[in-house]
């Protein structure tokens, strides 16, 4: 069965942080919720910096942790930000985008 498949209909829809939070959703269902927005809500230079860091191992992590800090960095629009053990650059690259998708400064 695929992620999609798995996600409860009523969150096939783009919701913020704080609608989230409200729902109470499991760490599961939260990880299938990013996938899905990850796959039909994210902006599409945010997957293509996703394809980049996957494409010949030049990072590390899932296409989940790019809607993560994509909702994270919309709700709180963080004026500071810090990645302890960088490698290659792939999330201190994303909060760079991210504050400039949203149009705050944010000293990384």
């Amino acid at each position: 069965m695929s992620n999609a498949r798995a996600l409860p209909a009523e969150l096939k829809v783009p919701l913020k942080l704080p609608q989230l939070r409200e729902m109470n959703l499991s760490r599961t269902v939260t990880y299938l919720y990013c996938d899905y927005y990850f796959e039909h809500f994210l902006p599409q230079l945010f997957n293509e910096h996703r394809a980049y860091f996957a494409k010949a191992g030049r990072g590390f992590g899932e296409d989940v942790f790019h809607a993560m800090w994509f909702l994270l960095f919309e709700h709180f629009r963080p004026a500071n930000a810090l990645e302890i053990g960088v490698y290659r650059g792939q999330t201190i690259t994303l909060m760079k985008l991210l504050s400039r998708h949203f149009n705050f400064q944010c000293e990384i």
